[in-house]
């Protein structure tokens, strides 16, 4: 066989699908971060629930108040002019008593239920809209690495049979060239031969290259139509982001301040009758 022999050619699917797996990396990293962000503001929507419905800290004053039984009772055992003694264990402030000067107020009111419909929209709609356009692109591309696997196999099996071909056509040239010297029985016998078998052979290639070419063609269309779908990327990138835009506005939204806005001392009248009358029991 000729040394010159040129291999079937795959090339233009071949080059398709290098660029299109370059693109496919990039889209993989787009789909994760589009799926985190959507993780990201589930849990922001979690952590949000918990901190803005939680107690705010208040504010204390001190104030006189009598003392508690258990240092009355040890200041009745005292020598007289002698600190009473503090019983074991007793953590004691004499004569004061905190006062809060502020009511206990949630650090918002968030519409909880309202919040979390929003994030479960949220991550179905970057599931719908944007993810499983994204994902379907690579699952169409995965199926066409794997057809063009195939077809190179096809490729392989019709340089295969073109080789043998050509190699059967050298020997039935040869067969043809000795009978033309001298015509003998077995030289006849060898050429009926050769001709029979480089025929049979050439059948099967002309099957295989028809096979393989329909099958070059229909990878290069569909390579083609994957290609251009991939325009769609941008409107899905540009939903993602409008759709995160839109879902954290809305959520802001419902965050508003507690009732009875701004918190104001407690006034005077609000302390409860025991700190009334600890502090006149001590005037």
């Amino acid at each position: 066989m000729s040394k010159s022999f040129a291999p079937t050619s795959n090339l233009r699917n071949e080059r398709m699908l290098s660029e299109a797996g370059d693109f496919a990396k990039h889209l993989k990293e787009v789909i994760r971060d589009v799926g985190g962000m959507s993780n990201s503001y589930t849990s922001l929507s979690n952590t949000l629930s918990k901190t803005l419905n939680c107690d705010l800290p208040r504010t204390y004053e001190e104030s006189a108040a009598p003392p508690s039984p258990a240092v009355q009772e040890a200041m009745a055992g005292a020598t007289p002019g002698t600190p009473p003694p503090v019983p074991q264990g007793l953590r004691v402030v004499p004569g004061t008593e905190l006062i809060p000067q502020s009511e206990a107020l949630k650090c918002a009111d968030l519409d909880g239920e309202e919040l979390a419909r929003l994030s479960h929209e949220h991550t179905e709609r970057l599931e719908r809209e944007v993810l499983a356009p994204m994902r379907a692109w690579l699952d169409a591309y995965n199926s066409l690495k794997t057809k063009n696997k195939e077809l190179e196999a096809m490729r392989l099996e019709v340089d295969s049979r073109r080789r043998t071909v050509a190699d059967l056509t050298l020997k039935e040239a040869s067969a043809r060239a000795a009978l033309l010297k001298g015509a003998t029985p077995k030289r006849e016998k060898k050429l009926s031969e050769s001709a029979d078998k480089l025929r049979h052979k050439v059948d099967k290639l002309h099957v295989s290259a028809g096979a393989y070419t329909n099958s070059e063609e229909n990878l290069h269309t569909e390579l083609a139509a994957l290609i251009q779908d991939c325009v769609y990327v941008s409107q899905y990138a540009a939903n993602a982001l409008k759709l995160h835009a839109d879902v954290l506005v809305a959520s802001s939204t419902l965050v508003r301040a507690p009732e009875g806005g701004a918190r104001a001392p407690m006034k005077q009248g609000q302390a409860s009758a025991q700190h009334v009358q600890a502090a006149r029991a001590l005037a």
